[in-house]
């Protein structure tokens, strides 16, 4: 069966040049995605189906990232994004890149396994940053934003840093923490989303007295307090926040204040308004993307 010998390809020390023919073939791959999650459901596998899935996700950003090298290396002339005006027969890099963003997303944040370690690696999500910084789908420029790259990117990192692989939290807080940083033409509503996002990621890390994971995040919710601090009135509503310009002492203080009544009013009814539920909006267009049975669990 096809199924079972990409499955068996992945595991093999021919993996690679084997991928590689699965690689060109873009009707083929969903298929065989679809056949993983088939062989799952009826049968005993030796290991995960999940991470069957993520194992080929892995080597599919690793040729995706040596497509778009090719792509802008191979042409004098380049198209949107640094890459090549010109696509392969089978599909432009840049294409097969966005279809793997939207399989990523769906492995890592659409699939209800509570096992993170079975659906996301620090390989894939090294591969994925280098994937966004590629297709420059952040890019502030004359052109448009690739809006739906960004909403799927920000779902991987926010699903990275909310998981309990603190190496994962490290790697998608830094990058949060960029983007909040040098994004100056972002909308209110996308800072909005991302603290209301973290500020329950705090949260639960106080909760279980995790520092380690709380220490990631609070760089990130500092800067989008900043960030926030006109547009939601943070003065004005939240009287007794500790000073931003404290440096240590605000990760320190904002650990009671966060589960105040000021706070958690501020959070309810000025934050979540203007996030716009972005989150539920984004999960229903994407849901379903992979295919008939990327709910299945093992």
């Amino acid at each position: 069966m096809l199924a079972s010998y990409y499955v068996l390809a992945v595991r093999n020390p021919w993996s690679k040049s084997t991928y590689m023919m699965f690689w060109c073939d873009t009707q083929e791959r969903g298929q065989v995605m679809a056949c993983i999650n088939l062989l799952g459901l009826n049968n005993e596998l030796h290991g995960s189906h999940l991470q069957l899935k993520l194992r080929l996700l892995e080597m599919g950003v690793q040729a995706a990232l040596s497509d778009l090298r090719e792509s802008a290396s191979s042409s004098g002339t380049s198209g949107a994004g640094g890459l090549s005006s010109s696509s392969p027969p089978h599909a432009s890099a840049a294409d097969n890149a966005a279809q793997l963003l939207r399989w990523v997303y769906d492995l890592v944040v659409l699939d209800p396994n509570p096992d993170c370690s079975k659906k996301v690696s620090t390989k894939l999500l090294d591969g994925v940053l280098g994937l966004l910084d590629a297709l420059l789908v952040f890019h502030e420029g004359p052109q448009e934003e690739w809006t739906e790259m960004a909403k799927l990117s920000f779902g991987v990192l926010l699903s990275c840093a909310a998981g309990p692989q603190l190496e994962l939290c490290a790697m998608a807080t830094a990058k949060l923490h960029a983007l909040v940083q040098t994004r100056r033409q972002a909308a209110p509503e996308e800072s909005a989303y991302l603290l209301y996002v973290l500020d329950g990621v705090a949260q639960d890390a106080i909760k279980a007295e995790n520092q380690e994971h709380y220490s990631f995040l609070m760089p990130v919710v500092k800067a989008l307090v900043e960030k926030l601090s006109v547009p939601l009135c943070v003065p004005q509503y939240c009287l007794d926040l500790p000073s931003t310009a404290s440096g240590p002492v605000f990760f320190e203080e904002f650990q009671s204040y966060i589960h105040g009544e000021q706070w958690r009013q501020f959070v309810a009814h000025q934050v979540r308004t203007l996030s716009g539920h972005k989150d539920l909006a984004l999960l229903c267009h994407t849901s379903g993307t992979w295919d008939p049975f990327h709910r299945t669990t093992l």
